[in-house]
């Protein structure tokens, strides 16, 4: 286990998330630099339709991936955990926000980073069970959210999956999990 020192810390950017540059001393190496992206943590709920075997999906804009030509990611519903708030609050709010449905309760799959040689945020993923019960409102997400709702039966969403046509980590994680109980 390396030990560390933090010599200093620069921020270059603060808007929606952060970036920094520090630099770091280590045993080994006297001076070095890293860049770190500061956007808090974040959550991810697969949303699961036990009833009628469909899963519910949001696609939406995602501007970092117009370089590959995939803007509209398919994913599962997700967003920031905002400060003071826990990790579930914020799941059970943005399923809320985004589509509508409003949880009683939520089982806790992975804790994860995502990208840690650059990211400092913790990805907390859910697995939430929906039904026309469940649904309250026609969600549609905050201000600056265009989403489009899509729901696929499990099958559909496996096929999917396999054919390399989801490309989210943490759908595919959440898939991954969801299969796995269902075989």
């Amino acid at each position: 286990m390396s030990h560390f020192e933090v010599v200093s810390r620069q921020r270059f950017y603060e808007g929606w998330a952060k970036l920094d540059e520090l630099e770091i001393r280590t045993a080994n190496h006297p001076s070095q630099k890293r860049i770190v992206v500061e956007s808090g943590d974040a959550v991810g709920v697969l949303l699961h339709d036990r009833k009628a075997e469909t899963l519910l999906f949001v696609r939406q804009l995602r501007i970092p991936l117009e370089r590959h030509g995939e803007a509209n990611l398919m994913e599962i519903v997700a967003g920031k955990v905002d400060e003071g708030e826990s990790a579930a609050d914020a799941a059970l709010r943005e399923v809320e926000e985004e589509v509508g449905h409003r949880l009683e309760s939520l089982k806790l799959l992975y804790e994860m980073y995502g990208s840690p040689g650059i990211l400092s945020e913790k990805l907390s993923i859910y697995y939430g069970q929906i039904s026309t019960e469940t649904c309250i409102s026609d969600g549609g997400g905050d201000d600056s959210e265009d989403l489009e709702f899509v729901e696929l039966a499990e099958t559909e969403a496996f096929r999917q999956l396999d054919a390399g046509e989801i490309r989210d980590a943490k759908t595919i994680i959440a898939l991954q999990w969801l299969r796995s109980r269902l075989d």
